[in-house]
């Protein structure tokens, strides 16, 4: 989701994200991967870096896929802070952990499919129909 400076208080950029950055040690909450990392992703769902495939620090499986991985520019982690109850109003300490991309979008996923399903009924009842006979 993009980040939309209205919904959050003025130091969130100053304060609360550098805060919660240093206290997750700059590296994932959920599987522990550092910011500014760069590398590659695998299809196991396994991080490498050039030096660690260099080395030949890789599972059998990330061997197999690594021609076809690495047609791909390497990505870079950038870790992003959030609200772990979903809430965007909530943001005591607690309830904020420093994630990467990945696992941002896998923490949210559940949660914003039931909003997905909620906009669509909600939408349905006030008249609003989609465009596609599937939905």
């Amino acid at each position: 989701m993009p980040f939309r400076a209205d919904r959050y208080p003025d130091n969130w950029k100053t304060e609360i994200r550098p805060r919660i950055l240093a206290r997750d040690k700059n590296c994932c909450k959920f599987c522990g991967i550092a910011d500014r990392l760069e590398g590659w992703r695998f299809p196991s769902g396994n991080f490498y870096t050039a030096e660690q495939i260099a080395s030949d620090a890789m599972s059998e499986e990330d061997e197999d896929a690594l021609e076809t991985v690495l047609r791909k520019p390497p990505m870079r982690i950038i870790l992003t802070v959030a609200h772990l109850d979903h809430g965007l109003d909530n943001h005591e300490d607690e309830n904020l952990g420093a994630l990467c991309q990945r696992c941002h979008l896998n923490y949210d996923r559940p949660y914003c499919q039931e909003q997905r399903k909620n906009s669509i009924r909600y939408g349905r009842r006030k008249g609003q129909y989609s465009l596609f006979s599937n939905d």
